[in-house]
Formats: structure tokens, C-alpha cells, sequence
């Protein structure tokens, strides 16, 4: 019994004591801030002050003057340190804590730092985007540089130099102006004479077209390209891309509907404020004519469905589409005769019938379109313009007028047959342009146009009835 008494009174001792250190603790922690002394006695913006007293530890916050200066480092409860920020002035130290506060009665004295330029340095222009360094004095006090009115981004900075990246601005010519804080008041110094202007790039045009199609990529060439910030055609803004500095492009707008000319096409750079004028006569042309590329058609496996082409409208249409839309099939092609056969709608009943639609054939059954073919000739020197036209995509208009004037004679074959590559029996083949026309019934020319061949897609032209016909066609609207 006598060892559980001494034990319980040592527990209690313990006890007793550890609460006492804790009272101890909390009262000293509840004890207002003192300042004794602090150092340097004056100073200025970014320097650094210590202050020695008791309870300094729990500040919230630390004031010179009215103004809160920085707290560097929170050492011990005996020592801390402050900086000078631009917000403060000359006046007494003051700490506060939730338990109090305390100011000094000696002032601390702060000193501005105002900072000077070396303008025999500074360069007289730069390109936006540069960077150029100012030197002087007192440059860490700098809290902004403007060109102008216009704030630079600053880079870097020391008490001696102020790297900064040069912004656009408007005006041909330009003080720098180093701004400052003074007493929290902001405060300034500038060159004079507005010495400093930009480098600016001016874009220069060294080719060009004078007219294009409407919706064509037009490419333009020369120098300063980069700084070119929108193209204006008739005074309507322009998709443009930007290759590199010597080369961009622009798209002509589709919205024409009729070829039309004297427009002016520019260039507009620096902020948008100035323009290069590339030319005022302009011409976007609108073909009268259609024009479909990168066409397939397909012969007549039941595995295919692109099979019969619309000249008007660029459309291809299925087996099933051919009841619907026989009025608008201009031709098509089939695996016939050892060959991959190009077909007249109204003549080829025979070849309409082997298509199906689900599973049934079609009917055997002419076409209303009288479409006839003729595969140009390049050693006729008529038909030979015609061709140069198609292959160089040139051919802005078409017609029977166009035809006749040029010597170029009526087409007259309702078919005409690929046998393969090299067989001297082809009557078209890759590379070909063949006139097709389409005529009434009195045998009076309705419309023209061109096939040009661009492939074939087959294994074999004799057996593949899954062969197909790539082209590009050209219509009269």
C-alpha cells in the first residue's frame, strides 16, 4: 500500500508541474509586443530592417508609418526582420499582435531611391518583340517601364540595368518613362524629345496572280511577310495563313457568283493601321461552267453501289436512286465486251439491265439522257486547245458556240471501251479527254462538257465487273 502511495504522489508532482510550464507559456505568450531597438536607423525601398524586443514572435503585422512594410523572417520571440516595400515612408515602427501593439518613438527614416537613365545608351529603334537594357542608377526601385503610354514587360532588373521586351504601340515616336514609388506615391522620369521609335517591318509583294477562281488558295510572295496581320479583298477580311516571312496565302471567297473585277486586294500590318495596296484591278472569275473532281464510278458488281453520274450535280447515284433520278444520269459505266465500257443512257437498255437493286435487276429500259462521247485528239489542233484547257484546269467557259468556233466536230459514239493499259484497241484510256455533249431529240446540241480520265480501278478490264472509272468532269451551266 505504501509503494502505491508513493507512486500516485509522484503521478500528481508530475502533473503539477507540467501544468504550471504550460501557464507559464501561455502567459508569456499573452504578453503585448515591445520594441527595444532596430537597425539600420534609415534606409531605403528593398532594404532590410531588424527589430530586437520581446514578444515578437505571434506579429501580424508590422507597419512603418501607416503602411505595412514586409516581413523577411520571423527569427525568435527577441528578433525579427522587415523590408522596405514602395508603399512605406518615414515614420514610427509599430508591431501588432492579437495580444497588443507597440510603436517606437524614434522614427525610421526612409530614404527614396529615384532612379536616372543613361539615354546616351538606349538605342534609338527596335522591332516589337526586342529587348533592349537601360542602364542607370537605383533601377531596382523601378516598378514600371512605358514606351509611350504603353507598358513594356520587364524581363530583369538591378540597381544598375532593366531589361525589357519592347511592346507595340501607335505613335511614330516615343519617350521611355521609368515609373517609381515614393512614399506609396507613384512618381516618374523620362527621356526627352521622344527619341525612341519602332523598327517596323514593312511587308513588301513581289508576285502574285492577278485573278483566281472564287474559293481558290492564292499564293502571295515577298518580304516582311510575318508582320502582315489581315488581307482585305473589296475591303472583306480574308481566311489567310502565314507560310514564313516570304510567302502566304489567302482564299478568294465563294460568295461571287458572277466573274467580277477592279477590286482591291491589301495588305494590312502594324496594329492595323497601315495597308500595302497589292493591286486595285483585282479579277475573281466564276467559271460558267461545273466542275466535279476526284469522281468514281462503279461498273455493275452488286457489291458496288456508286454506279451512275449526274453532270449537273456532281452526284453519284445508286441502282435503287435510278427510277427517282433518270432524268439527271448522263452516263455510266459496265464490264461489257471484254472491257470497261463508258455508256449513253439512252442507248444502253441492254446495260441498265444488269444492275440490281436489292437483288432484282433493273429494268431493261432506256434513259431519257441522249449523251454521246468523242475521245479528243492532241495531234488535232482544235481539239488539242480543248485539252490543254481541261488538263491545266484553264477552261473557264463552254459551249456548242465554243466548240463550232474552234472547228471542234459534233460527238457520235454511244460507247466507248477500255480494254487495258496498252491495248490498241482502247478508245479512251488514263490521260484522255473525251467530249461528251448531250443532245434533244431532233438531234440539236443541248449541253457540252468533258470527261478528263484520271484511272481505272480494276483486276482485270476484261472480267472485273466491280471496275471503276476515276475522273474529273467539266459541264455547261
Amino acid at each position: 500500500m505504501k509503494k502505491i502511495n508513493i507512486i500516485f504522489t509522484l503521478i500528481a508532482t508530475i502533473l503539477m508541474f507540467a501544468c504550471s510550464e504550460d501557464l507559464k507559456f501561455d502567459e508569456k505568450e499573452s504578453l503585448p509586443p515591445t520594441i527595444t531597438d532596430f537597425n539600420p536607423k534609415e534606409g531605403m525601398v528593398g532594404d532590410q530592417i531588424t527589430i530586437y524586443g520581446e514578444n515578437l514572435s505571434d506579429a501580424q503585422a508590422i507597419l512603418i508609418g501607416d503602411k505595412k512594410a514586409t516581413l523577411k523572417y520571423n527569427v525568435s520571440q527577441k528578433e525579427l526582420v522587415i523590408e522596405i516595400n514602395g508603399e512605406n515612408a518615414t515614420g514610427a515602427i509599430s508591431i501588432e499582435t492579437k495580444h497588443g501593439k507597440f510603436t517606437t518613438e524614434n522614427a525610421f527614416t526612409v530614404k527614396t531611391k529615384v532612379p536616372s537613365m543613361n539615354v546616351a545608351n538606349l538605342p534609338a529603334k527596335a522591332k516589337i518583340g526586342d529587348q533592349i537594357m537601360i542602364e542607370g542608377t537605383n533601377l531596382k526601385a523601378v516598378t514600371k517601364v512605358l514606351f509611350g503610354e504603353t507598358a513594356a514587360m520587364i524581363d530583369f532588373s538591378s540597381d544598375n540595368e532593366v531589361l525589357v521586351t519592347v511592346p507595340s504601340f501607335l505613335e511614330e515616336r516615343v519617350d521611355i518613362v521609368l515609373t517609381y514609388l515614393d512614399a506609396g506615391q507613384e512618381k516618374t522620369i523620362s527621356t526627352e524629345g521622344k527619341p525612341f521609335s519602332l523598327d517596323i517591318p514593312k511587308p513588301t509583294v513581289t508576285e502574285f496572280k492577278s485573278e483566281a477562281l472564287a474559293g481558290e488558295v492564292l499564293e502571295i510572295k515577298g518580304t516582311e511577310l510575318l508582320a502582315v496581320e489581315k488581307a482585305l479583298l473589296d475591303g472583306e477580311e480574308l481566311v489567310m495563313e502565314i507560310v514564313d516571312g516570304e510567302k502566304l496565302q489567302i482564299t478568294i471567297p465563294e460568295k461571287y457568283t458572277v466573274t467580277t473585277e477592279n477590286l482591291e486586294l491589301k495588305l494590312v500590318y502594324f496594329n492595323g493601321t497601315k495597308e500595302l495596296l497589292v493591286t486595285n484591278k483585282f479579277k475573281v472569275v466564276v467559271p460558267e461552267i461545273l466542275y466535279w473532281e476526284n469522281m468514281v464510278i462503279y461498273a455493275q458488281d452488286p457489291n458496288t453501289s456508286d454506279n451512275f453520274f449526274d453532270a449537273e450535280a456532281g452526284a453519284v447515284y445508286t441502282p435503287c436512286q435510278v427510277e427517282e433520278k433518270k432524268n439527271n444520269i448522263f452516263f455510266f459505266i459496265t464490264n461489257s465486251s471484254s472491257s470497261i465500257q463508258l455508256n449513253n443512257p439512252s442507248t444502253n437498255a441492254n446495260q441498265i439491265k444488269n444492275f440490281r437493286c436489292d437483288g432484282v435487276n433493273l429494268p431493261k429500259e432506256d434513259l431519257p439522257n441522249i449523251v454521246k462521247f468523242k475521245t479528243l485528239s492532241a495531234n488535232n489542233a482544235s481539239e488539242a486547245l480543248f485539252i490543254d484547257q481541261v488538263k491545266n484546269k484553264t477552261l473557264k467557259s463552254i459551249s456548242q458556240q465554243d466548240l463550232t468556233d474552234a472547228g471542234v466536230q459534233n460527238a457520235g459514239a454511244n460507247t466507248r471501251r477500255y480494254y487495258g493499259e496498252g491495248n490498241a484497241d482502247n478508245q479512251y484510256g488514263i490521260g484522255d479527254v473525251i467530249l461528251i455533249q448531250q443532245f434533244d431529240k431532233a438531234g440539236e446540241v443541248l449541253k457540252v462538257g468533258f470527261i478528263e480520265v484520271e484511272g481505272f480501278i480494276t483486276t482485270d478490264p476484261a472480267t472485273d465487273k466491280s471496275s471503276a472509272l476515276k475522273f474529273n468532269c467539266y459541264f455547261q451551266k
